[in-house]
């Protein structure tokens, strides 16, 4: 894991050094969500292939395996489960803990940090696609 962040470290620090305009249309390119998606899914298959012999001696363990064997596969899963869905919930309150705290930095009691109101379509138009 520590690999890993060095590895991002110096990709960052590389894009840091790139030219103004080559450099702005990097970090746009990395902020795009379907980029993001698609590295996210490179990663997730690079690992699966790095498991793959792992995942097929879980899968012999659960077919052909003692119940002991079983049931400590059982138990591995749950555990991976489990601290995903706490990773996911640790993030969720990370990302609204930022949220209040830019929120409050940019309260200054004007009335600009109201939210937009959407504008309303036509009744009209509503079911027609133009």
């Amino acid at each position: 894991m520590h690999g890993i962040k060095e590895r991002l470290r110096k990709v960052g620090a590389a894009v840091q050094r790139l030219p103004g305009r080559t450099k702005e249309k990097a970090i746009a390119l990395w902020r795009s969500p379907r980029v993001r998606r698609v590295a996210g899914h490179t990663a997730l298959l690079a690992l699966a292939l790095l498991a793959s012999p792992y995942l097929l001696a879980a899968w012999r363990i659960a077919l052909y395996g003692g119940r002991t064997d079983q049931g400590a596969l059982i138990v591995i899963i749950i555990l991976i489960v489990y601290g995903k869905d706490m990773c996911h919930e640790w993030l969720e309150t990370r990302r609204e803990r930022q949220g209040k705290k830019e929120q409050g930095e940019r309260h200054d009691g004007s009335r600009g940090d109201r939210p937009a109101r959407r504008r309303k379509r036509n009744k009209a138009l509503r079911g027609r696609s133009h």
